[in-house]
């Protein structure tokens, strides 16, 4: 079943007035019902503190027939006010009537399951206890129907490529049952056509912001490709002509063309370890996630910052690399760039206590 009613499936949603309508009555049955539920959990908690003669007047006072009236009202009136959409309206009705009835029978047994005075304390926890699961199916079928419309309200407030923490933004929208969250962010997941500019990354729990189109998507890549040939260009090309005008460095023109090789190498190594590691991920997985081999233009537009910032430590790992092993070899140069990420950790770890070490020396020379 689709998240969104079927007036706002299109590439950017337009809600009908029924739309809107169908998404606040569920709001304000899964806000009811997260106040039942918590006031359920706060009363049990005090209850267990007081003795038996407590326990049945805090019980009464709190969960009584007045509260019972006061929780039941506004939950039904919502209940009602669905049954008239859906008799004049059929695209609503197909949409949620499963869903709804699922709500209204789940509500009903919450009624039947109220704590009644006749029941030792016992019985009523663990009646309460049983039409707390009945609450979090209502909560959960709410946010089935209604977390689209809600993520891509938020989408609008974010920056292309920013990630959303989905846990943290909509926790107070989800069910306790940590099963149904997951499933509510498999569903968001798997209906993609339903978020306007955003895609789910279940593994990492978060929703990325994405550029409208599939062209504001490649240039992503193009950006980052036409990075790595420039500082390919360049950064030897530098280090040579440094080496000329300082006896320091181990590089003369004749170097060039073995530098220019060496940056290819590495940077192909590293685009190896990438891809392997992707190859890995998508093959151990057992359902639909957001993988690079899934679709390498968007994971690419969305992970556009860490991968710039993973080009920036290969690059300084090459740097760190010609420096230390002036004569590196090409096998040699993909094995580095293969293990970028611990050999560029490690010159610097090297680098560090050479500092320390030279710091050291100029201090006691000047003492």
């Amino acid at each position: 079943m689709s998240n969104t009613s079927q007036a706002s499936t299109d590439a950017k949603p337009e809600r009908s007035e029924n739309d809107r309508l169908s998404f606040g009555l569920l709001r304000e049955i899964r806000t009811d019902a997260q106040y039942l539920q918590n006031l359920f959990e706060e009363t049990l908690s005090l209850a267990s503190k007081l003795d038996a003669a407590g326990r049945a007047a805090l019980m009464e006072r709190v969960l009584g027939d007045r509260m019972q009236a006061r929780i039941n009202y506004p939950i039904s009136r919502n209940l009602d006010a669905f049954a008239v959409l859906f008799s004049v309206d059929n695209c609503q009705r197909e949409w949620g009537s499963d869903s709804i009835e699922s709500i209204r029978l789940n509500w009903l047994q919450v009624m039947d399951l109220w704590p009644n005075p006749a029941l030792t304390y016992d019985e009523q926890r663990q009646a309460i206890d049983q039409a707390q699961l009945c609450l979090d199916q209502i909560i959960y079928q709410c946010a089935s129907l209604t977390l689209s419309p809600r993520v891509n309200d938020t989408m609008e407030n974010l920056r292309v490529g920013q990630p959303l923490d989905f846990d943290f933004v909509f926790s107070s929208e989800l069910p306790r049952n940590l099963e149904m969250r997951s499933r509510l962010l498999q569903e968001l997941s798997q209906e993609g056509g339903v978020l306007s500019n955003a895609v789910v990354d279940c593994d990492q729990r978060v929703i990325y912001k994405v550029a409208a189109s599939r062209g504001e998507q490649r240039r992503s890549g193009f950006k980052l490709a036409a990075l790595v040939v420039f500082a390919g260009a360049i950064v030897p090309l530098i280090l040579v002509w440094a080496g000329t005008q300082t006896n320091q460095l181990p590089f003369a023109w004749p170097d060039l063309p073995r530098l220019y090789m060496l940056y290819v190498v590495v940077f192909f190594g590293a685009g190896a370890h990438v891809a392997i590691d992707s190859l890995k991920a998508a093959k151990g997985k057992t359902r639909p996630d957001f993988q690079a081999m899934n679709d390498w233009v968007l994971w690419v537009h969305v992970h556009y910052v860490s991968i710039l910032w993973g080009l920036a430590w290969v690059l300084l790992g090459y740097i760190l690399l010609i420096f230390a092993m002036p004569k590196l070899e090409l096998m040699s140069a993909f094995f580095a760039g293969y293990s970028i990420d611990s050999i560029t950790a490690l010159f610097l770890t090297r680098f560090e206590a050479t500092v320390k070490t030279k710091t050291q020396a100029l201090t006691g020379a000047t003492a």
